[in-house]
């Protein structure tokens, strides 16, 4: 739970201030920062892992788990050039990018959090 709602709090962030994100995805762009990605990625992806078997609904979280479980795995091997190349064309975009990413992140992690709270069953 206290991933999807870190999720949700960094969707906020960019929604608010496309700045601060911008900010922290350039600290990124060092091959520690690209690792540090790529294990927060891997991170989450194993917590929705294990966590959805308890969940209200465990197959979104399987999928959700093995696609950030996946795309963590794959950063360190796709290089930093390729994610600092991504990087920029996504903020090239502009702040409405990362508004509209934050939106994303915002729904995706209240769901995550939803998703895995404690809930009683057949109620």
């Amino acid at each position: 739970m206290a991933l999807g709602l870190s999720v949700a709090a960094l969707g906020i962030l960019s929604i608010v201030s496309p700045e601060s994100l911008a900010v922290m995805l350039r600290r990124l762009q060092t091959p520690g920062g690209s690792y540090f990605g790529a294990g927060i990625r891997v991170a989450l992806g194993l917590s929705l892992l294990l966590s959805a078997s308890s969940s209200r609904a465990p197959q979104v979280l399987l999928v959700l788990g093995i696609v950030f479980l996946v795309a963590g795995i794959a950063m360190p091997f796709l290089g930093l050039e390729v994610f600092s190349s991504a990087l920029e064309s996504f903020m090239g975009l502009g702040p409405w990018a990362a508004r509209v990413w934050g939106g994303v992140a915002l729904g995706s992690g209240l769901l995550i959090a939803y998703l895995v709270a404690p809930w009683a069953r057949g109620a």
